[in-house]
């Protein structure tokens, strides 16, 4: 006998992964055509399987319920809907001497599966409350339902109408209801009266792309004084306002504009101490002479992107400083100036709008011999510890790295020289060694540069390490770059 219908389940999903071709459900039917099975994929695209094509199903009569086993598995992303689905038929014929118990369950169990079926469309549908005893059927012709709005009137019956859509835009203006009717984007601007500039400008997807097509307009939208014959790009106040002028035929701008460029044509030389401003060139040949001479940067929030040369053109004995405005920075260290104090010794720093000018162009000036310290530092130096060699007075103000001429000496064994930018926690950044000692018993000693990174403070460190019974080191700066 058949076994009875204990369960309401009508539907079971499962997620495809490419290998799995078997799924149990516990969907009890009485017929291998009482399920269907459907697969969609990751954009809901739906399709029906066939029986016994696409999958088989085993199971029937079981109260475990019905199995469905596919030729090909479902691949991964797509989603396996099993569903009962039971023809409304009954095809049984009894008479009285006739009536056969199983076949008599197997009917009572289709109705069952036929309930459970019901059950579950009904519940995915839309429908009344139990006091909603209105007349649920549309009136009228279905023709005259076209571009209808389906709805709900006072006394619950369900109509077609255009009633609805007109009550939702019946207290818009006169001027609204011209747009309304639009169906393109172009005709709404146009019905809005836009210039064919402005419509250029409604599509543009941000802040940025609106103030390049205004840029494409600059001959027509934006006069500038005294812009030079290079490409521009136009810059407001955070907290400017731009309105456009209806009778002018142009824009009215509230706060100051700024044109920023890269390197402009010409050359500041200012004979005297000096602040930059925004609006002075970009390149600055300064001869220093017999005395320092100091050029203050501008405000780094103001000359975002900019970049600034700055060259000491003569060999005078002044130095040419750089000094900065406010509390900006310069460099990796973040020094407050750097120095060019040799002969077109020359820096690039460019503005990162947030307080910090960046060294973006520069090179490793070797000093003149004839400007190098007599001294060494260290001389003779003996520390087997990390010990701070400060080179303050040796060479300029923003200096990064330092090129150092190192004499090591030893005895009796290996001398090596560590050395590394102060406070820094690197063991050997560079090492300079020397040889081991002679065999006849004498010295050895090791001549070589360095190039060093030092702090602000323009402070490296060394140690002496190697085998050697005495060791010596000697220094003396050869060369200097910012940065």
């Amino acid at each position: 006998m058949a076994a009875p219908i204990t369960n309401e389940t009508t539907v079971a999903s499962f997620a495809g992964d490419g290998a799995t071709v078997a799924f149990s459900t516990t969907i009890q039917i009485q017929a291998a055509d009482h399920v269907s099975v459907l697969v969609h994929d990751a954009s809901y695209n739906a399709t029906a399987k066939s029986q016994p094509t696409d999958y088989t199903v085993s199971g029937v009569g079981s109260a475990g319920g019905a199995s469905v086993t596919f030729g090909v598995a479902p691949l991964s992303g797509e989603t396996v809907y099993v569903y009962r689905n039971v023809a409304a038929t009954q095809s049984s014929n009894f008479t009285p001497a006739t009536i056969n118990p199983d076949t008599l369950e197997q009917l009572v169990n289709k109705v069952t599966e036929l309930g459970s079926q019901l059950k579950e469309i009904t519940g995915r549908s839309m429908r009344l409350p139990v006091w909603g005893t209105g007349d649920m059927e549309l009136a009228g012709d279905p023709v005259d339902w076209q571009d209808t709005v389906l709805g709900i009137n006072a006394s619950g019956k369900l109509i077609a109408s255009t009633h609805l859509l007109a009550a939702s835009i019946a207290s818009v203006s006169a001027f609204a209801a011209t747009l309304l009717d639009d169906t393109t984007a172009g005709a709404a601007l146009t019905t809005l009266g836009l210039s064919a500039f402005f419509k250029t400008l409604v599509d543009d997807a941000d802040a940025d792309a609106l103030m390049r097509t205004i840029m494409a307009e600059q001959s027509e939208v934006l006069h500038l004084e005294g812009a030079s014959d290079q490409d521009e790009t136009i810059r407001l106040a955070s907290d400017a306002t731009v309105k456009w002028d209806e009778s002018e035929d142009h824009f009215d701008f509230d706060k100051q504009i700024y044109a920023s460029k890269g390197i402009q044509h010409g050359v500041l030389t200012a004979a005297t101490d000096y602040t930059i401003l925004d609006s002075d060139p970009d390149v600055a040949l300064v001869p220093a002479g017999a005395s320092d001479r100091t050029y203050t940067l501008p405000d780094n929030a103001t000359n975002a992107g900019r970049t600034k040369r700055f060259v000491k053109t003569d060999s005078g004995v002044g130095k040419f400083i750089i000094s900065r405005a406010g509390t900006d920075t310069m460099g990796v260290n973040g020094v407050t100036s750097m120095e060019l104090w040799f002969q077109d010794n020359w820096v690039d720093l460019m503005s990162d709008g947030a307080g910090r000018w960046i060294v973006v162009g520069t090179e490793l000036f070797i000093i003149p011999v004839d400007s190098r310290l007599t001294t060494f530092l260290p001389n003779a130096g003996t520390a087997t510890i990390w010990t701070d060699v400060d080179y303050s007075s040796r060479v300029p103000a923003g200096s990064a790295v330092i090129e150092v001429a190192i004499l090591l000496g030893a005895t009796t064994g290996e001398c090596i020289g560590n050395f590394r930018k102060n406070g820094d926690t690197d063991e050997s950044d560079p090492q300079v060694r020397v040889a081991t000692t002679r065999d006849d018993g004498g010295s050895s000693r090791e001549f070589s540069y360095a190039r060093v990174e030092v702090d602000s403070s323009r402070i490296y460190e060394y140690k002496l390490t190697g085998g050697a019974a005495t060791k010596n080191l000697w220094g003396m700066e050869r060369g200097y770059q910012l940065g």
